[in-house]
């Protein structure tokens, strides 16, 4: 049995978003019998706890992350006991990625995908009696998007040189299974795969001068996208918060474990005809009080010019 300690500031998102999210029925790929043995019991603690657990054993849990953090680190027993009781049952359930085809011409046999998924949390814990994750922002904006850029393409005249699939994945808020199960059994081959982009969040407050693209230094698609931002009068601005390893919690990764070129477009936080730091701000309350909450809703402010 293993605890995970949550911090708001490290990893983005305030407890609410681990009750919301993390609580009830949980969901994988089906185990490869081979593999290894799955850990036991594993659960999750708000940081007050567990200072006031530590403490109450003479630990102080600042000092032990501190050392942690160091080479020296050795395990502490902490001489505290939990007796918990999980009751489990496992059931098999299914669901499916969406996919649109749009052959190429002349090099149908190389292949673009473009990403974004469909899912959210349904029906979970009641937050201020309302108990419906809508998830509009994450990722019915995105799906939107997804759907645009899918109708926009196979409009055009002509054609795209390569064939570009269109993948609106399922289950990505249970660690991103649509996206690992189509890597591990693609339509396509990967080796002729030469490129993903994804999309998570469209942009709903207006039109910016930069926008963000996660992983455009990793690969050669990043010369690629700085002469097409340019083009759209918008500068590319690295991620502000690292920290967080938004690179690793999207569907792209997957592909760019796979060795696929992979990139994560992101809009940009610098608004238009808005004073220095809106965007920032924004985002923040969002994360504060919509992230993987009922909250995330439509609302009549919804602005979409920045989207498109």
């Amino acid at each position: 049995m293993f605890w995970i300690v949550h911090e708001t500031e490290p990893v983005g998102y305030p407890w609410s978003v681990v009750r919301g999210g993390w609580s009830g029925e949980q969901f994988s790929l089906p185990p490869d019998p081979s593999g290894p043995t799955p850990a036991g019991m594993v659960g999750w603690i708000s940081l007050d706890v567990a200072r006031a657990t530590l403490a109450s054993a003479g630990l102080y849990f600042d000092q032990l992350k501190a050392r942690a953090a160091t080479r020296a680190f050795n395990a502490v027993e902490t001489d505290i006991t939990v007796s918990a009781r999980v009751e489990s049952s496992v059931r098999m359930v299914e669901t499916k990625n969406v996919v649109g085809l749009i052959p190429g011409s002349p090099r149908p046999d190389e292949w673009i995908t473009v990403s974004s998924h469909y899912d959210h949390f349904g029906v979970g814990e009641s937050v201020e009696g309302d108990s419906i994750y809508n998830g509009a922002y994450d990722n019915a904006s995105g799906t939107a998007m997804l759907l645009n850029l899918a109708s926009t393409v196979a409009e055009m005249r002509p054609g795209p040189e390569r064939s570009i699939l269109f993948i609106a994945t399922a289950a990505e808020e249970q660690g991103l299974l649509g996206t690992l199960w189509y890597a591990q059994s693609p339509l396509h081959p990967l080796s002729q795969t030469v490129a993903e982009i994804n999309v998570d969040g469209a942009n709903l407050w207006g039109e910016t001068d930069n926008t963000i693209v996660h992983a455009e230094e990793r690969s050669t698609l990043g010369a690629y996208v700085r002469p097409r931002a340019a083009m759209l009068g918008l500068t590319i601005s690295t991620d502000a918060e690292p920290e967080k390893g938004f690179f690793f919690r999207s569907d792209h990764f997957p592909f760019a474990k796979a060795g696929v070129p992979s990139l994560y477009v992101e809009h940009g936080r610098q608004y238009r005809v808005r004073p220095e730091g809106w965007g920032s701000e924004i985002q923040a309350e969002y994360t504060a009080n919509r992230y993987h909450a009922p909250s995330d809703e439509y609302t009549e402010d919804f602005v979409f010019d920045g989207a498109v």
